[in-house]
């Protein structure tokens, strides 16, 4: 990933024809147009809809933006760069970096909202407030911004020992943030949501054939003292 912030800027003449096959640009133009379409849906119905309007999906509406700046941003950089001249790919690969990691993070923290709001809902209450949502959305989009643009600055060292260690420790963060904690937390984090939303279920069934039991035991009982009034009042 890091290697490819330092490849050179790619120059083609105006009068260039594409390089790239036809099936390609054609997959490319279909999946940005799928990912902008299905994203801006996903963003007008819950911008448009009231009953929609909830703190859960601020996570919903931020990754929906996020992948649809991928679908709009990449497959026209693709394309557009294979046509026309001056294209600095380093600027390709910067943007791709900005949305890819913005797109995990979004995720990552929709992913740890759920995780407490399901396995601690008392206390899931009292901290997800608007505010504190908006700052936690805030932060999975600065982050990203910071360690994308983040390798401008030591491209500006004259030092190749600076160049060098900026690369190895931009690297090791960003694989240790954005692939390594992910990959291993989001997956544990879920195993516990869908262990934890099976035994409530099973719970509320059990509870409810209680309350159905109950309900029958009622309604014998009553039936069978009705029966008794009435044969009481036959009698007399």
């Amino acid at each position: 990933m890091e290697e490819n912030l330092t490849l050179p800027k790619v120059h083609l003449d105006n009068n260039t024809s594409s390089s790239l096959p036809v099936y390609y640009i054609i997959l490319a133009s279909l999946i940005g147009f799928v990912a902008v379409f299905g994203n801006g849906v996903v963003i007008y119905l819950i911008s448009t809809r009231r009953r929609l309007h909830v703190e859960t999906n601020y996570f919903v509406v931020s990754l929906a933006f996020a992948d649809l700046l991928v679908g709009l941003f990449l497959p026209t950089f693709i394309i557009a760069c294979d046509f026309w001249s001056d294209c600095d790919i380093t600027t390709y690969f910067m943007f791709f970096n900005l949305f890819t990691l913005i797109s995990i993070a979004n995720l990552f923290a929709m992913t740890v909202d759920r995780y407490i709001s399901i396995l601690y809902p008392l206390r899931y209450q009292s901290y997800a407030t608007s505010r504190r949502l908006f700052g936690t959305i805030l932060v999975s989009w600065i982050i990203p911004a910071y360690l994308s643009f983040s390798p401008l600055f030591w491209t500006l060292a004259s030092s190749e020992t600076v160049k060098n260690t900026g690369k190895k420790v931009h690297a090791l963060i960003v694989i240790t943030a954005f692939e390594v904690i992910p990959t291993v937390v989001m997956p544990a984090m879920y195993i516990q949501i869908f262990v934890t939303a099976r035994r409530h279920a099973r719970q509320v069934a059990t509870h409810q054939t209680q309350l159905d039991f109950n309900s029958q035991v009622n309604n014998r009982d009553n039936t069978q003292q009705a029966t008794a009034d009435a044969v009481a009042m036959n009698e007399k």
